[in-house]
């Protein structure tokens, strides 16, 4: 049973929001994946285990997606997902006392980019992206566009629905995370390999999912997964990822006591 399951529409900016649940000061502020939307069933799912634990969610649309996916003039690229993201966070920081980030694929490398000088007290990533630069380069090796020609061009489109940015790529070399020091939970397919090597096995908070769940991970997966994280602990330091790819150059071990959690500003040098 779903405990004051309340909707309520919000707009900041052109960003539409879902603020899910009850009032409360606890927050998760929920960033879909790649082709989802701020009502997929997979942030339901989390709407339900949080609103019963007395958090609220906020949902919310990134460019190209859901209520915004005609809007050709505000593209899903890393640029304007960085941006609307920093956007809802500073909402959450302006109206809550405690901010958790939720995650999924490609959205968890956004928030990861957009958030890595803030200060959260949780983070739950669902089957995350955390290699953009990899992804980039090898779609272009795929269709045998090199750096010079993507510079040249500016904009490639692929015969398999992507299309290659210029301004996206260079993006993604000039603004790699260089410390991430918060407390971050994963679930990830076992066929996902890409965390094997930076993963402390004997980590709580890594769970490999197995099975259907493997290569595309399962809603019943995910559901289990939420039910099994205490969303009220704060553990001390962050010793699951040594380091993240190319992405991560330095994974803090920074102990941070659930009594000593403050929301931390966004620094206004990140801002256009």
């Amino acid at each position: 049973m779903v405990k004051n399951m309340e909707k309520k529409s919000l707009k900041i900016d052109n960003i539409p929001l879902i603020l899910w649940g009850e009032k409360s000061k606890k927050i998760i502020i929920a960033v879909h994946g790649n082709k989802s939307n701020k009502e997929d069933l997979v942030i339901k799912l989390l709407a339900t285990k949080a609103c019963n634990k007395d958090y609220q969610v906020l949902s919310f649309d990134l460019p190209g997606h859901g209520d915004r996916i005609n809007d050709t003039n505000y593209i899903c690229n890393i640029q304007n997902c960085v941006k609307d993201i920093r956007k809802v966070y500073q909402y959450a920081l302006n109206n809550f006392e405690i901010i958790d980030v939720w995650a999924c694929s490609m959205g968890a490398y956004f928030s990861m980019v957009a958030l890595s000088d803030v200060t959260l007290r949780n983070c739950y990533f669902l089957s995350p992206v955390v290699d953009m630069l990899n992804v980039i380069e090898s779609l272009m090796k795929y269709t045998n566009v090199t750096k010079e020609m993507l510079k040249e061009k500016k904009v490639i489109e692929t015969n398999f629905g992507e299309t290659l940015y210029y301004d996206y790529y260079e993006y993604v070399l000039k603004n790699r995370i260089e410390k991430w020091e918060n407390n971050t939970h994963i679930l990830y397919g076992e066929n996902d390999n890409v965390w094997d090597k930076y993963i402390n096995v004997r980590a709580d908070n890594v769970e490999r999912a197995t099975g259907a769940a493997a290569t595309g991970l399962g809603l019943a997966e995910a559901f289990k997964w939420f039910k099994n994280i205490d969303l009220d602990s704060v553990q001390s330091g962050v010793n699951n990822l040594q380091k993240v790819v190319d992405i991560i150059q330095d994974f803090g071990h920074k102990s941070t006591k659930k009594e000593d959690y403050k929301p931390r500003p966004l620094y206004k040098h990140f801002e256009d």
